[in-house]
């Protein structure tokens, strides 16, 4: 199953929740290719996947390494359909996510209003767009 972008990915053990374009997912800077690890992605369909490591690591291209100052790198990540979830799933695990990271969350805003504005998105692509 092909996922559908923007997409963002979950790791309990790690407060953010990173939010990838299409071009972005994959790339890493030199050395960090563990970021691929582990964790869980949601796209913007309701699809969940599960992160089982990378296949493959190729240079980025002179533009994508420039961009950022430092050799980048392209990683061809493992990831396996799981399911698929409801948008209130969803919301839900971000609910528990945030909260369960209060101290890192807090500094953006107040958890109740963080988890209002989570709960209030209309659909995948409005709540991923919220971790920009």
């Amino acid at each position: 199953m092909q996922m559908i972008f923007p997409i963002i990915i979950v790791k309990p053990e790690e407060a953010p929740i990173y939010v990838f374009t299409e071009k972005k997912f994959g790339l890493i800077s030199k050395g960090h290719k563990g970021f691929y690890n582990s964790g869980t992605i949601y796209d913007a369909a309701g699809h969940q996947y599960v992160i089982n490591g990378t296949n493959k690591v190729t240079p980025a291209t002179f533009l994508e390494s420039l961009k950022y100052f430092q050799p980048m790198q392209r990683v061809d990540v493992n990831a396996t359909f799981s399911q698929e979830v409801s948008l209130s799933a969803l919301q839900h695990e971000l609910e528990v996510h945030v909260s369960r990271h209060e101290a890192y969350w807090v500094i953006k805003d107040t958890i109740p209003e963080l988890i209002d504005t989570i709960n209030s998105a209309g659909n995948f692509t409005k709540l991923i767009k919220l971790f920009y």
